[in-house]
């Protein structure tokens, strides 16, 4: 057979394939601290220690933002409920977003309260009534409120379900809960003798982080409230999701409390400084130093990458 130079070269190189094709991989042994991991090490640590010291320190790096129309909305809604009121509210966010979900939740919460209005608490997550019942707990704690299980407030539970099952709470909430969160009857409690379906609270309240449940209240119930108010208190990743029910002419939703700033805004116009005070100038701090931190891991990556190519040019050349 006539076989060129090129081709025994290309034969002898199959064949050093399929020689290694059962034999093992020999790999170096992997450093038990890697550079990357360390890098996150410290970017975690360089993150807490601004927080810590901004919190200790009190350090004010931005003022509070001006309050947006949709705060403004929501405190008008809040002060147009009558004492002793029902208010329907629904807690369906994750125990991970508590931080920022209960820095609005928590001051809305305390405006209600103050108005002395009677709560029945729900959620469609399964550690919403636990979440329920320690949030209620704290604001009454706090701000002295003389707020009592089934006289004040009624924790129905969890509702299952998906969209399906608040569709029913919606149109039969008796069916949907034949006792409460602690295993008894609630529907014997005075305040909510009147209570057979979603338009006879006088108000429905919102917290969650998702923005499919979000949208699952507003298409499943706010159809059925009779132009009763709905209020969302939504993290600042599920609002683009929810603000055009908000802008939405006529508003499906009356008002919003969006992420840290929304909560800010909200304890500045009542002159009620709580959680998002507090966590205001550490969340500045740590977002100004994670910006360093970016413009300066972009900076090394430039020069990084400018000296590989100067060694291979000049390699090659």
């Amino acid at each position: 057979v006539d076989v060129t130079e090129k081709q025994r070269h290309q034969i002898s190189v199959f064949e050093s394939l399929l020689a290694s094709e059962g034999l093992p991989t020999i790999t170096g042994e992997k450093p038990i601290i890697a550079s990357q991991n360390v890098f996150r090490m410290i970017i975690f640590l360089a993150l807490c220690v601004a927080a810590i010291v901004a919190m200790v320190l009190g350090i004010q790096l931005a003022v509070a933002p001006n309050p947006p129309i949709e705060i403004l909305d929501t405190i008008n809604v809040v002060n147009t409920i009558s004492n002793g009121a029902p208010v329907l509210l629904a807690v369906d966010y994750q125990p991970a977003y508590s931080g920022e979900m209960e820095a609005g939740l928590s001051v809305l919460l305390e405006r209600l309260m103050g108005n002395n209005v009677n709560l029945a608490m729900v959620s469609t997550n399964p550690s919403g009534p636990a979440q329920i019942e320690r949030l209620l707990n704290r604001v009454n704690n706090e701000r002295n409120f003389q707020y009592t299980p089934k006289e004040k407030y009624v924790t129905l539970g969890y509702i299952p379900g998906g969209p399906t099952g608040l569709s029913g709470f919606a149109t039969q909430p008796r069916r949907i809960f034949n006792q409460g969160a602690d295993g008894k009857s609630v529907w014997g409690t005075t305040w909510l003798n009147n209570i057979n379906k979603i338009s006879d609270f006088s108000l429905v309240v919102v917290a969650t982080d998702d923005s499919d449940t979000a949208r699952a209240w507003v298409e499943q119930v706010q159809p059925l409230l009779e132009n009763k108010p709905l209020i969302m208190v939504v993290s600042a990743q599920a609002e683009p999701m929810i603000r055009p029910y908000y802008e939405n002419t006529p508003k499906q939703v009356n008002g919003m409390v969006v992420g840290l700033t929304g909560s800010v805004a909200f304890e500045q116009i009542i002159n009620r400084p709580g959680a998002a005070a507090k966590y205001w100038s550490p969340y500045n701090v740590v977002v100004i130093i994670a910006i360093i931190m970016i413009g300066l891991g972009s900076v090394y990556m430039i020069v990084v990458t400018l000296r590989k190519h100067r060694t291979m040019n000049s390699q090659e050349s």
